[in-house]
């Protein structure tokens, strides 16, 4: 039997459930999600409630239930439990090592470039993958309009696209 890859999830809001939902939905044989990080690992109750119950994606087609015991905070999702694990005492993400994780996705929107998110090396994680929060660097915020959303291509990206087009054009052709 092939080994199955070991998974944590650091980060429980909208992204990490919806991590959480799609490995349920198209990877549940291939991993194992073993434990996800948060800040504060005692409000399980309302993790699974929210995991559940989505406002924007529906509810989850799966069982799942939280498993609080004296030392112990799980969700339960088909039958497999999930540990709810909080920092440890020497940095700001869990101690991976004693999950033996392969991988962590990184779902907290903290850890936004390769430097920051080596912590979860260091905690003993195999590899980790960063999920930025941040657009390219050659785009800008701005205002929505009715038109849009609110983000448009920066000047590096006007420049780009109008290089681009020109060099496209064949020599001799009209404008």
């Amino acid at each position: 039997m092939e080994r199955v890859a070991r998974i944590a999830v650091n980060g429980f809001g909208r992204i990490g459930r919806l991590v959480l939902r799609a490995i349920r939905e198209r990877y549940w044989e291939e991993l194992e999600i073993v434990a996800i990080g948060v800040t504060d690992p005692y409000i399980t109750e309302t993790r699974a409630i929210l995991l559940k119950h989505d406002s924007v994606h529906g509810p989850f087609a799966a069982e799942v239930s939280a498993v609080t015991s004296p030392g112990r905070n799980a969700l339960r999702v088909d039958g497999r439990e999930i540990d709810v694990v909080g920092r440890n005492r020497y940095g700001p993400v869990p101690e991976w090592q004693r999950w033996r994780v392969d991988l962590v996705l990184e779902a907290t929107g903290f850890f936004k470039d390769r430097r920051a998110a080596s912590q979860h090396l260091v905690a003993g994680a195999g590899r980790g993958c960063l999920r930025l929060g941040a657009l390219p660097p050659r785009w800008k915020v701005t205002t929505p309009t009715p038109d849009g959303p609110g983000t448009s291509p920066g000047p590096s990206a006007a420049r780009a696209s109008r290089g681009a087009a020109s060099s496209r054009r064949r020599p001799g052709a009209a404008g």
